[in-house]
């Protein structure tokens, strides 16, 4: 059984009535798996965790919500969509990020070209050509190990990108 006494899930949701549901049944998931709740954050205000609206710069409220739990002095940080829920225990999970730094998804089928502005792909000096040779992940799960330097050192760069213009905020066509 791992000890979570370092360890934080959270997510963020407006009040629509899907994500409040979405929300509910998260938190009920995760008392059904037995994680400690008081490690259990959900927000629901862009102030809360010094996020821009998601109408001024879309998903930034993500790494600002995991950096508001970094801060609390949380070691390992999972981030969860409202939608996601657990079904079964996520001491493997858990592990796999304590060992490895953090646990990313591929987005199966797309590339970080299909979604990724001109602008934002410049701030990194990478070429639209060589943007659709990278995988893209999903982050509607994603976790971070704080204690992993790697983990810091990219963590750092996902919450820098949400202040370079062109990273978040443009059209979803490019």
């Amino acid at each position: 059984m791992t000890n979570y006494t370092k360890i934080a899930i959270v997510t963020f949701f407006d009040e629509k009535e899907k994500y409040k549901l979405a929300g509910k049944r998260q938190a009920e998931s995760l008392q059904a798996i037995n994680f400690p709740m008081e490690n259990y954050f959900q927000f629901r205000n862009f102030a809360e965790i010094n996020s821009p609206e998601h109408t001024e710069i879309p998903y930034a409220f993500k790494p600002h919500a995991i950096n508001e739990i970094k801060k609390k002095g949380f070691e390992i940080v999972i981030w969860m969509d409202s939608p996601v829920y657990c079904i079964k225990s996520i001491d493997k999970f858990i592990e796999y990020i304590n060992i490895n730094g953090f646990i990313f998804f591929d987005n199966l089928g797309y590339t970080i070209g299909d979604y990724t502005s001109d602008e934002c792909l410049n701030n990194y000096s990478m070429g639209r050509d060589e943007s659709f040779n990278h995988p893209m992940i999903m982050a509607c799960l994603m976790g971070f190990n704080f204690k992993n330097e790697k983990s810091n050192k990219l963590f750092k760069e996902y919450l820098k990108a949400t202040s370079i213009k062109g990273c978040y905020e443009g059209d979803w066509t490019n």
